[in-house]
């Protein structure tokens, strides 16, 4: 899932808070 990957790295700010909520799933 490139596009995911790609995703979470431009909201890394905002995925950090939430690592493996939104982004993994």
């Amino acid at each position: 899932m490139p596009l995911m990957k790609t995703k979470a790295r431009k909201t890394s700010a905002l995925t950090r808070e939430s690592e493996g909520n939104d982004v993994f799933l």
